[in-house]
């Protein structure tokens, strides 16, 4: 009974649900922000993932397990910006982001993988 208990678990690890969080950066004139460095950090500041942005001004990163964790976008001259990612108890979907980058440090925004408006933390 055991083993079986401990092979559906093992079975539900194996076919955990991943997602995509992809999007769009713009500078605070609304044009695209070339070559930014997008980060997502796991809770404890761990940097699990790390993209640039295109010549449009956007990234995706595929096959993210669905957790918590904060989004860092910084450009040299664009500027910066930090939002936090809260899973869903469950369906989690796709997340598509636009994000625009501000000069001086502003609030975290926080975001859930459903596409719905963010909540300011």
């Amino acid at each position: 009974m055991k083993f079986l208990l401990f092979l559906l678990f093992i079975i539900n690890i194996g076919f955990a649900k991943t997602v995509s969080i992809s999007g769009s950066i713009f500078n605070n004139e609304a044009k695209p922000s070339r070559k930014a460095e997008v980060e997502l950090l796991n809770i404890f500041d761990e940097v699990v993932y790390v993209v640039k942005t295109n010549r449009k001004g956007r990234f995706e990163m595929l096959d993210v397990n669905p957790d918590y964790y904060y989004l860092n976008v910084n450009h040299p001259k664009d500027g910066s910006v930090r939002i936090k990612i809260n899973p869903r108890t469950e369906r989690n979907r796709d997340l598509i982001l636009r994000l625009s980058l501000q000069k001086d440090k502003s609030d975290v925004l926080v975001y859930t993988y459903s596409n719905v408006k963010p909540i300011l933390k």
